[in-house]
């Protein structure tokens, strides 16, 4: 487990949770993000990865994000910092003691 300390929150980030989904129209669904909350954070790319998905090849990149620890966060929110926005995959209380979380993301295919 990874260390982290209050002043490595150096990152502002903004926290987006999903709305209900609207009908597109064509028979589809829309979901439209709604900010929930811009933190600090510390964010740290651990790994690049390519995998085949539907036919082409997609760039993914793995992130941890840690943050202040919160109780609203669930794994189908996503996280908005600078140009990227990261899909959340599992959120982690890192000591068991309600003082950070650590959010592992991967980069979203497309906001």
């Amino acid at each position: 487990m990874k260390k982290i300390e209050i002043g490595e929150l150096r990152e502002r980030v903004t926290i987006q949770r999903p709305g209900p989904p609207v009908d597109d129209g064509g028979g589809g669904k829309t979901v439209f993000w709604t900010d929930l909350a811009t933190v600090w954070a510390a964010v740290r790319p651990v790994s690049n990865a390519e995998r085949y998905y539907a036919q082409q090849v997609e760039a993914m990149t793995t992130h941890e994000i840690f943050i202040r620890w919160r109780a609203d966060i669930r794994n189908d929110m996503r996280i908005v910092h600078r140009a990227g926005v990261y899909d959340i995959t599992s959120v982690q209380d890192l000591d068991g003691r309600r003082r950070f979380l650590k959010l592992m993301c991967e980069e979203a295919a497309c906001a």
